[in-house]
């Protein structure tokens, strides 16, 4: 397990020294995982250093290689892949345990986060009184269409 630094450094809305780790599990999301990857990785290059791992959980679908696909091109996206479905909480658990930043931001693989929802949510936690920061998915398609955090 890495050592958290003792304090982060976010001023006026800027990440000034915290990796950023996105996690991202994901469970036969062939449909979702290339836009989700897409807007997650635009966003993540906008806060400075940063890291992003998919956790691929028993995929029978497409999911694996559209991932491996994008981490060719983008050296900022790692996958781990598990041969059997182990559910979400054993997929966080595998992202806890493989993530190197200060800082976590949860998406999952079905959600467009919205223009700057990341940004807003680091924003957040330059609050010296704030821990932890979410937000509310808007539903567009409960079946399988991405939905978008505002």
């Amino acid at each position: 397990m890495h050592q958290a630094r003792s304090s982060l450094s976010l001023m006026s809305g800027q990440l000034q020294t915290a990796k950023v780790s996105v996690g991202i599990c994901a469970h036969n999301e062939e449909a979702n995982i290339d836009q989700a990857l897409s807007a997650v990785l635009a966003q993540a290059k906008t806060v400075g250093d940063y890291e992003i791992l998919v956790v691929a959980s028993g995929c029978t679908d497409r999911t694996v290689e559209i991932v491996k696909n994008l981490a060719k091109k983008e050296a900022g996206i790692s996958l781990i892949v598990e041969k059997e479905r182990n559910g979400k909480a054993n997929a966080l658990n595998v992202l806890f345990q493989n993530l190197h930043g200060e800082v976590y931001v949860q998406v999952d693989a079905d959600v467009l986060p919205g223009v700057g929802a990341i940004h807003t949510l680091l924003e957040r936690l330059g609050d010296p009184k704030v821990g932890a920061a979410s937000a509310l998915p808007t539903l567009t398609n409960r079946r399988s269409a991405p939905v978008k955090i505002n």
